[in-house]
């Protein structure tokens, strides 16, 4: 069968979409499912043999020449621009622009050509443009288009490659850093913007804040965003944990938790972001630990340590305890893998979370982290793009071949829920892979999942190592029907709209004959009435590009509005901000139990910790 759509990602966020199995170093890792059935199961190519997996990465070239010493020109231009950047940087910008224009660089696609060869020096040349146009000539604009055609040559490199290779701004003159800091900057000062007479030479116009939206903007009914409520956000440059902890923004935000930059992001632009901590209803503390876990920046234990120096010295944690302070943890693994010991530092925190449940291999944790009383559910992120081109090529359900799809590997239950001595959902799927109108694969190249989805009427989600899965979320755009086999995790955003409507949930230890008939008997009509649900509501799982990130040009090319025509009103971060709005306090006191408190000469209250 011919793929009906091919859909790229990203070699790092293939392996976890794909489910690799990681090494035993790994967070991911769990010892228990050397005890599962991981045989394949297809037609023959495994997972080994996709083809992105024999691709060599951007950054090889890079790191096998980092000063591009085998190329025409470019290791004479790096000699210059080094020796100018470390006297006048202004200098060095000059350079770059003369040396762009007579490559002819401005052109994408010669750029891109340049890149595969000299992949330091065009991340260099345009991060030096893009700060001239910022500092110079004071046109954000013009940074900002610079700063998006730079972000997806950034995005393939890890942070401490990208400082390799640059021998920390030495060998070429930009560091992670500067890069990170840039971002931060274009996104804070775009806080207030409205309307602009910039236009670019493709009549692209930046509206707006880096998000393309105006305090005007509605988060709901009689609501604007700048009233919507008052958030600080803690400086990163003010915490040396912090600059580790929120460190390669470009990098993490290409990948399934990339939500946490992209939020970080979201609150530095959002019209109600406030700088007087006195008035304001949240604090917002960046960290992107979902990314830096997964590729192994750090261990847990790391950043536990980071966590626990951090937390003391933020300084308006004091007030409330926390009760007022938001952390977005992106992993399956909840707070517990980044900070392991949160319940004793931060257990009234406002957590937004992708993760409702357990982590399999903390055997030792049967608690989960999130809490419904107190925290947000969100989704995880999917591209612009990958919404796009499903959507566009997506069948009617009358046309597929299959009834229902599944495509991952076998994980057990974890502990708590029975592990191995109990079935797990995704084991049971598989014995169920010789029924004929089934799409069930283990161990197969990544194309099968797109082929899977986009070819049944039905998408087995079932648990997994935790409870949610970017599976639910990308099917949704393949108008395939998603089946949750998972008794503890819900659709995010439950309190904005219903999802039973274009879902099925089945017990996930009853999956069965009986199961597979149900699904049979569903006529076409009621599937058609399913998805028309289905698309009034699933793009409230978009996590919508800013400015300074290159899949933003799908949406100055409105490519996201026959998918989606409401989602500048309906859309990831606006539910985020309808549901963090009502979390709103006008007491700041700690949470009960630890609420004392006894008044100061001018009778204003003074917090009192109590002895233990």
């Amino acid at each position: 069968m011919k793929p009906l759509v091919q859909v790229r990602a990203p070699l790092a966020l293939l392996c976890f979409v794909a489910e690799c199995i990681p090494p035993p170093s790994h967070p991911a890792f769990d010892p228990g499912e050397r005890r599962v059935n991981k045989e394949h199961i297809g037609d023959g190519l495994t997972l080994a043999d996709d083809p992105e997996f024999a691709k060599k990465p951007d950054s090889a070239n890079a790191l096998a020449d980092p000063g591009c010493e085998e190329t025409t020109g470019w290791p004479e231009y790096r000699q210059r621009l080094v020796s100018l950047a470390s006297e006048e940087w202004r200098d060095a910008a000059a350079l770059a622009f003369e040396w762009m224009t007579e490559r002819d660089m401005m052109k994408t696609k010669v750029m891109d050509e340049e890149a595969k060869t000299c992949l330091l020096g065009v991340i260099t040349s345009i991060y030096l443009l893009a700060k001239y146009s910022l500092e110079e000539d004071g046109s954000w604009e013009s940074a900002v288009y610079l700063m998006r055609s730079m972000s997806g040559y950034v995005s393939s490199l890890h942070p401490d490659k990208f400082d390799q290779i640059t021998a920390e701004g030495q060998r070429w003159p930009v560091t992670v850093a500067q890069l990170d800091s840039m971002r931060r900057h274009l996104a804070s000062v775009s806080r207030d913007r409205t309307t602009t007479s910039w236009k670019n030479s493709e009549g692209e116009r930046f509206v707006g804040n880096a998000f393309g939206f105006q305090g005007s903007d509605l988060v709901e009914d009689g609501v604007s965003l700048r009233d919507s409520m008052k958030i600080y956000v803690y400086d990163v440059e003010e915490y040396a944990e912090l600059k580790l902890l929120a460190r390669g923004a470009s990098f993490c935000r290409e990948n399934q938790w990339g939500f946490e930059v992209s939020l970080h992001e979201w609150f530095l632009t959002c019209p109600c972001r406030t700088d007087d901590p006195f008035e304001a209803d949240f604090f917002f503390v960046p960290h992107y630990t979902a990314c830096h876990l997964n590729v192994e920046t750090f261990t847990e234990a790391q950043s536990d340590e980071l966590f626990k120096s951090l937390v003391p010295r933020l300084a308006h944690y004091r007030r409330s305890r926390g009760r007022d302070h938001v952390f977005v943890w992106g992993g399956g693994f909840g707070a517990d893998g980044p900070f392991r010991s949160w319940r004793a530092h931060i257990e009234d925190a406002i957590f937004i979370m992708t993760e409702t449940e357990l982590w399999n291999p903390y055997r030792d944790i049967v608690t989960p982290s999130f809490s419904p009383w107190k925290d947000i559910l969100i989704p995880g992120r999917i591209s612009v793009g990958e919404v796009v081109q499903l959507s566009k090529v997506a069948p009617k359900p009358a046309s597929r071949h299959f009834l229902a799809d599944f495509v991952g590997w076998n994980r057990p239950l974890h502990i708590a829920q029975g592990g191995l001595n109990s079935s797990s959902p995704r084991e049971q799927l598989l014995e169920l892979a010789h029924e004929h109108d089934l799409h069930i694969r283990q161990d197969v190249p990544y194309r099968e999942a797109t082929q899977g989805a986009l070819s049944s009427r039905f998408c087995f989600v079932p648990r997994g190592k935790s409870a949610w899965s970017s599976r639910f979320f990308r099917v949704l755009f393949s108008d395939c029907l998603p089946v949750l086999l998972n008794d503890f995790y819900e659709p995010p955003y439950g309190e904005i709209f219903d999802a039973s409507g274009f879902t099925v949930r089945w017990p996930m230890q009853q999956v069965g004959q009986e199961l597979l008939d149900t699904l049979r008997a569903v006529p076409v009509q009621a599937l058609e009435t399913m998805l028309e649900k289905a698309h009034q509501h699933r793009c409230w799982y978009i996590w919508t590009p800013a400015v300074i990130d290159h899949d933003n040009v799908d949406l100055q090319k409105e490519k996201l509005t026959k998918p989606c025509p409401r989602w500048r009103a309906e859309n990831a971060f606006i539910g985020v901000m309808r549901l963090l709005r009502r979390r709103r306090r006008a007491s700041h006191a700690p949470a009960f139990g630890k609420a004392f408190h006894v008044p100061d000469e001018a009778g204003e209250p003074v917090p009192v910790v109590a002895q233990t």
